[in-house]
C-alpha cells in the first residue's frame, strides 16, 4: 500500500488582513486571528483530505506544540516520527494582507533549521518504492541531500521561494517533480531538471514523462493567499495516481478553495464546492 511522507516545517500564522490598501508608517485597522501553518504542515494537511500521511518536522515543547500537534492528529497526519524538540520557541509566521494581496511577510526558520540527518533517518528508512515523499526547500540542506538520496518512491519538491532555489540547484536532479513559480523557474534554465509544474496565478505549465501542457483558469479573487500553492502541490501528491489531467484538475480546485477561506488549508467540503464550470480549466497541449 502506498504512504506518503512529508518533511517540511510547521508554525504558528498570524494573519493581519487590512480592511483597505496598506498605508505605510501608520497603524492600519485590520482583523488579526492565528491560524496553523507552515509549508510542510500545509501540504500534509493537504494530502490528509485524500490519504493518511507520516509528517515529519520539528517541533518545540511550548505551550503552543500541544495544539498545532493536536490539529495534525486530528486529521489523519502522523507525527510519530517528528522531532521534538525541548528549550526552543515553535516556529512563527506573520503576513499582512491588503486589497491588493500580501503586503509583507516574515517568518522564523530557527526550529526547522535545527533539524539534522539523524532526526528524519527514521522515516528515511520506512520509504519504498511505491511511496510518495515530498519536501520543501526550506529544510537544511544537509538533511535535503540526505533524504532525496536516500528515501525510496517518488520524490516531489516545493521550491518555497526564488532565494532557496540558489541554495539547492544542485539536488534537483535528486528529485522526480518540482513545483515552482516562474521567477523561480528562470533561476534554473542552466540546470537539469526532470520534470516540474510551473505556475503562474491563473495559469500553469506542467511536465510529467511524455505529457506537457499550458493550462489556463480562470482568476479568483483572493481573501487569503496563504497557503494556495502548498494545497494544491499536496492535493497533486495526493491524486497523481488518478491521471494527470485529473490531477491537475482537483489540485487548481483545492487552490482555489484555499483562496477564499481564512485557513491556510481547506476541508474536502470547501474543495468539493468548487465546480469544473467555475474555474474554466482549458488544457493546452505542448509539442
Amino acid at each position: 500500500m502506498r504512504k506518503y511522507f512529508i518533511f517540511g516545517g510547521a508554525n504558528i500564522d498570524i494573519q493581519a488582513m487590512l480592511s483597505s490598501k496598506a498605508r505605510l508608517a501608520e497603524s492600519n485597522p485590520s482583523s488579526i486571528k492565528t491560524t496553523f501553518g507552515g509549508v510542510g504542515r500545509n501540504i500534509a494537511r493537504a494530502i490528509a483530505n485524500y490519504n493518511s500521511c507520516y509528517f515529519i518536522s520539528a517541533f518545540s515543547k511550548s505551550t503552543l506544540f500541544i495544539p498545532l500537534l493536536d490539529d495534525l492528529n486530528q486529521h489523519s497526519v502522523d507525527t510519530t516520527l517528528s522531532k521534538v524538540f525541548k528549550n526552543k520557541d515553535t516556529s512563527m509566521y506573520i503576513d499582512i494582507v491588503d486589497e491588493d494581496g500580501v503586503v509583507i511577510g516574515a517568518s522564523d526558520m530557527s526550529l526547522i533549521e535545527s533539524l539534522k540527518k539523524e532526526d528524519v533517518k527514521e522515516a528515511v528508512l520506512k520509504t519504498e518504492d511505491n511511496d510518495i515523499i515530498v519536501v520543501e526547500a526550506n529544510l537544511p540542506y544537509d538533511v535535503l541531500e540526505y533524504i532525496l538520496k536516500n528515501a525510496k518512491g517518488y520524490k516531489i519538491m516545493d521550491a518555497v521561494s526564488s532565494k532557496k532555489m540558489g541554495k539547492v540547484k544542485e539536488l534537483l536532479i535528486l528529485t522526480d517533480l518540482i513545483k515552482l513559480n516562474n521567477l523561480e523557474y528562470n533561476m534554473l534554465k542552466d540546470t537539469k531538471i526532470n520534470d516540474y509544474i510551473i505556475t503562474y496565478g491563473n495559469a500553469l505549465e506542467i511536465k510529467i514523462g511524455g505529457e506537457k501542457y499550458h493550462i489556463t483558469h480562470n482568476k479568483v479573487h483572493s481573501l487569503n493567499p496563504t497557503g494556495c500553492g502548498d494545497t494544491f502541490i499536496g492535493t497533486f501528491a495526493a491524486n497523481i495516481n488518478n491521471g494527470l489531467k485529473l490531477a491537475i484538475i482537483e489540485s487548481i480546485k483545492a487552490a482555489a478553495a484555499s483562496a477564499l477561506i481564512l485557513e491556510s488549508v481547506p476541508s474536502k467540503e470547501d474543495i468539493n464546492k468548487i465546480t469544473v464550470d467555475d474555474l474554466s480549466i482549458v488544457f493546452e497541449e505542448i509539442k
